[in-house]
């Protein structure tokens, strides 16, 4: 048990049958672990989740988002003592050893003199076993490491998902909070490219699995790649929020170059071919116009 890393589990509506599957495999690897509730239905049955696997409960009241959610469980951690914190979405089962192989990772890059944002675990989706790379953004491409070729030593990335994603609280001290504007979409994004600007690096970390689940679907297009299938509500948080960051100093010239091409061929994607198709459309377009005038945070 790694007792300086305090687990942050953020939740919203959860299956309550995966949710005790994170907290069974994750607690025996932290010295703790809250879960921080967006504002739940059934805040009682998630109170008896955490008291059932010895973890702590910290409900808002209210849906405020991914960000801000992190932000209370990094500050509830810092009050405890805590000098490292992971972060873990409700869908989200680790390995047994995942938390200790990032750990040791992280304290290795440390001793190398490594200025290190955060260390992240290869991402394993549940539904297909599909290993996500670890990318960096070269200018027109995108050069993606799988761990199958190098398993030994960690990965350098421009960006880590953040479910998995373990630091120091030194280290978000100093790239600052996670951007609660944002509310729930691409705040990894942001706060990794915000740190490599400053000099952080982000490494993945082969030996440490993280089975994950992300969007409604996995669609495969062949030699054209894979997206994720999300909801309407979701594609306007997608459309905003990436629109957002390109306009921000920090994101790097040459994710913009290969991102908004992607970004058009989406819209037209799940405008034209995938259902609902004018929820769709009328989500991608009001987040469009939403982030060129400026208006962030949550929908209402």
């Amino acid at each position: 048990m790694n007792q300086d890393v305090c687990a942050i589990v953020v939740a919203y509506q959860p299956e309550l049958s995966r949710l005790n599957g994170l907290l069974a495999a994750c607690r025996p690897q932290v010295g703790r672990l809250v879960v921080v509730d967006n504002g739940s239905d059934d805040a009682g049955a998630l109170t008896a989740a955490c008291h059932a696997h010895g973890c702590d409960f910290l409900p808002l009241g209210d849906n405020r988002g991914v960000a801000a959610a992190q932000n209370v469980g990094v500050a509830w951690a810092l009050a405890r003592g805590c000098r490292r914190c992971i972060l873990f979405d409700q869908d989200s089962v680790p390995a047994p050893d995942m938390v200790a192989r990032l750990a040791e990772a992280l304290d290795d890059l440390l001793r190398q003199g490594r200025t290190v944002g955060a260390v992240g675990p290869c991402q394993v989706d549940e539904r297909d076993g599909h290993a996500s790379a670890f990318v960096r953004f070269l200018p027109f491409r995108v050069a993606r490491s799988r761990c199958a070729e190098d398993a030994g030593m960690p990965l350098a990335a421009d960006f880590l998902i953040s479910s998995g994603m373990l630091f120091t609280v030194e280290a978000h001290a100093a790239i600052g909070p996670f951007d609660e504007a944002l509310f729930i979409d691409n705040i990894d994004l942001d706060w990794c490219f915000r740190g490599r600007a400053m000099g952080y690096g982000f490494f993945g970390v082969c030996a440490a699995r993280l089975r994950h689940r992300i969007g409604d679907q996995v669609l495969r297009l062949g030699g054209l790649g894979s997206v994720h299938r999300h909801a309407p509500l979701r594609q306007y948080y997608i459309m905003r929020n990436r629109i957002a960051l390109y306009r921000r100093p920090h994101a790097p010239a040459a994710w913009i170059l290969q991102d908004l091409p992607r970004l058009v061929f989406k819209f037209a994607l799940f405008a034209v071919f995938i259902a609902p198709r004018r929820e769709n459309l009328a989500m991608m377009l009001r987040g469009l116009h939403d982030a060129l005038r400026g208006r962030m945070g949550r929908l209402n």
